[in-house]
């Protein structure tokens, strides 16, 4: 599968819509991932703060504190080379899909507050490679 594709199953499962329908966040999603730091003025561990920041202004000192901790191993892998933009990624996603959630209906959406931040990122990637039809919501796992 492609790059292309895996970020389509990505933002699918995050947004919990079918992936012909998140064709435009696909693209930005893309277009995000693959720019060079040298464009952008992106620092993981600020963007790192931004996300445990948001947990905590949510009240949600439990899962502020399994980021830090996936984040923590997510840095001593070798897998994810462009941590700073993924991280980034998802906190756009994830505050864009909120914001966009609450003006719809008021309420805010559960979003992040399901996930289980003690997976391995190994684990992460191969569920998410499984057909989307067999492939579980990432908001069980963050």
């Amino acid at each position: 599968s492609s790059s292309n594709e895996f970020v389509e199953k990505l933002v699918s499962h995050i947004l919990k819509k079918p992936p012909e329908s998140v064709k435009r966040e696909t693209i930005h999603a893309s277009e995000l991932l693959s720019c060079s730091l040298n464009n952008h003025d992106i620092d993981e561990s600020s963007v790192s703060d931004k996300i445990k920041k948001k947990f905590m202004i949510e009240n949600k000192i439990e899962i502020a504190l399994k980021f830090e901790k996936l984040h923590h191993s997510i840095r001593k892998s070798k897998i994810l080379k462009n941590r700073e933009n993924v991280l980034n990624f998802l906190y756009c996603l994830y505050g864009s899909d909120q914001e966009k959630t609450k003006s719809e209906n008021n309420i805010s959406k559960p979003g992040l507050t399901d996930f289980d931040l003690g997976l391995n990122p190994r684990d992460l990637v191969k569920r998410i490679n499984r057909p989307h039809s067999f492939a579980p919501d990432l908001n069980d796992y963050f």
